[in-house]
């Protein structure tokens, strides 16, 4: 029998897994969410701006073949040497050294890259990074109310599984979803669609094999699985110029 605890609790995950508030950040809200993400990066010397003709010409791209909520894009450099790109509210995208070292010698094309930073637009024009600023904090909210119910010894192993299930549940559909964005982009921009799928492709060549199963403790999709729904899509695009979903 679950006690008042566990029932507060599970109502809680219930809130959060099925109510995505999005009127509680605006575009300037998260426009300075990433500004002041940049700053401290910057003042811990974690990254640099990045100043880079072609890539600024493919956001540029991406800017005139539709309307998006954040078209001035800015670049910064992170010196890691894992290959990745990741998005901050607001529009700034973050390169490491690892994928620009790549790029600068051929070994990820023009099409990757463009697929690559329209996968990460996507994470922006869809709101994930407020997403992510908001589950934190009812994610501070369910530890509070774990604290604050004096619920059984084992409340904090309830704490961090619900906290480990809503990151997963989240951070799967939205990559699924900027895929999605990301491959509807670049058709639109004319470049080729397999581009991100490609570069994924490289990445389980460059990390190995992982088993399949990883994938039900990672908080994001499997690699095989992102290439088969990328693949489903690629086709219905080139059939019928529209994403099969």
């Amino acid at each position: 029998m679950l006690g008042l605890g566990e029932l507060v609790l599970i109502g809680l995950l219930i809130l959060i897994f099925f109510v995505r508030p999005s009127g509680i950040f605006g575009p300037s809200d998260e426009k300075a969410l990433g500004s002041k993400a940049v700053e401290e990066r910057l003042e811990e010397g974690t990254i640099q701006e990045l100043d880079d003709e072609s890539i600024r010409r493919i956001l540029q791209t991406f800017s005139s073949c539709t309307v998006l909520k954040f078209p001035d894009h800015r670049l910064y450099l992170a010196e890691q040497e894992t290959p990745n790109v990741s998005a901050l509210p607001g529009g700034y995208l973050v390169i490491t050294r690892g994928l620009y070292e790549l790029y600068r010698k051929g070994e990820v094309g023009a099409d990757e890259m463009a697929g690559i930073l329209a996968h990460e637009i996507g994470h922006v024009e869809l709101g994930h990074g407020k997403s992510a600023a908001l589950r934190d904090f009812w994610s501070r909210g369910l530890k509070g109310g774990s604290d604050y119910l004096k619920l059984a010894p084992g409340s904090n192993v309830w704490f961090k599984l619900s906290k480990f299930l809503l990151e997963k549940q989240s951070s799967r559909r939205e990559e699924y979803e900027a895929d999605r964005y990301g491959l509807a982009l670049v058709y639109k921009a004319g470049y080729q669609t397999t581009g991100l799928k490609n570069f994924l492709i490289k990445i389980k060549e460059m990390s190995g094999a992982h088993p399949k199963w990883t994938a039900l403790v990672s908080t994001h999709p499997h690699l095989d699985d992102r290439i088969q729904e990328l693949d489903v899509h690629i086709e219905a695009l080139s059939e019928t110029g529209k994403l099969a979903f």
